[in-house]
């Protein structure tokens, strides 16, 4: 009887202990998604505020001071300052550039996207169309690295 009394209290605790380290693991697992979902959102803002509705103060919401650019266009300075002043200079060569994000993909402080672009060259009038992906990390809600490739379709401008 004794026996049988002290297995049922073993078991009632483990029982406990499991059921705590379940929900311990499934708010851990709860917390990392809902940075996940955040960082995908941030990832995307910055191509609907920057982009599409020229929000050049956006930088300064969404990205590091310290922010490296992997993938600078040519002559770009380092750092914030220089980010903005390309930036700037690129929504300014199109009077109407759009860009749509189609996929956002996140894991751990990175976030990638594959986005289509679509504008008028402000000086040749000439249309384009094109296709890139950006991979972003984000810490503490601020894009601290970023990469790029897919910007052949602005050659010959």
């Amino acid at each position: 009887m004794r026996t049988n009394i002290l297995v049922t209290i073993l078991l009632f605790f483990c029982v406990i202990a499991c059921t705590s380290k379940n929900q311990e693991t499934n708010n851990i697992k709860n917390d990392e998604s809902a940075v996940l979902e955040k960082n995908k959102k941030i990832a995307v803002r910055v191509f609907e505020q920057l982009i599409n509705k020229r929000n050049l103060s956006a930088i300064d919401e969404s990205y590091s001071t310290n922010i490296i650019d992997h993938s600078p266009f040519e002559g770009e300075a380092p750092g914030i300052e220089g980010f903005m002043k390309t930036v700037k200079e690129f929504i300014d060569m199109f009077s109407d550039l759009i860009v749509l994000v189609v996929d956002t993909i996140a894991q751990g402080d990175k976030v990638t996207t594959r986005e289509t672009w679509k504008g008028t060259h402000a000086t040749t009038k000439k249309g384009v169309t094109g296709g890139t992906l950006h991979l972003f990390r984000i810490i503490d809600g601020k894009v601290t690295d970023e990469w790029s490739k897919g910007w052949e379709w602005l050659e010959g401008l």
